[in-house]
């Protein structure tokens, strides 16, 4: 229990009229636990330590992360690690779910995988849609690097 109060007058080092507050611990020994370093031993009122609580907190969210999968075949190693850092830049992660569907769009417009991703990333594309190049193409693309040039002639014309 804490008492306070306001205290106004003359007193040493203040001058009149100045407010002065006096607090008053009253029964401190009541309140207090016989074991004081008791709640500084970072144990969790549940009674497991912070540490292990934390533990499991970090093992739940590990168990969420997403694995990604092992680059295909098809695409080169730059073109794949630009497209997984393009879709972590989005905060969407690549499963095969994503290569399916993706490969499943490229056979539409008869596209390479490697050019859709190259296409994802430089366009800004979170994933890849046939129908997002039905309407401009002229000739498909077959690699990354046809891809690049089909773009640069586009521009051109």
């Amino acid at each position: 229990m804490i008492e306070t109060r306001s205290k106004i007058g003359t007193t040493a080092g203040h001058p009149a009229g100045q407010g002065q507050s006096i607090i008053t611990l009253c029964n401190y020994d009541k309140y207090q636990s016989n074991d004081g370093d008791a709640r500084d031993n970072g144990e969790a009122p549940s009674g497991t330590s912070a540490g292990q609580q934390r533990d499991k907190e970090e093992e739940r969210k590990e168990g969420k992360k997403k694995i990604t999968p092992a680059k295909p075949d098809d695409v080169s190693e730059r073109v794949w690690l630009d497209f997984l850092d393009h879709r972590r830049v989005k905060r969407a992660p690549v499963s095969e779910t994503v290569l399916v569907s993706m490969r499943r769009e490229c056979g539409k417009v008869g596209w390479t995988l490697e050019a859709a991703m190259a296409a994802c990333v430089t366009r800004g594309w979170q994933g890849f849609d046939s129908k997002f190049v039905r309407d401009d193409q002229r000739s498909a693309p077959a690699s990354s690097g046809d891809y690049l040039e089909h773009v640069l002639a586009q521009q051109r014309q």
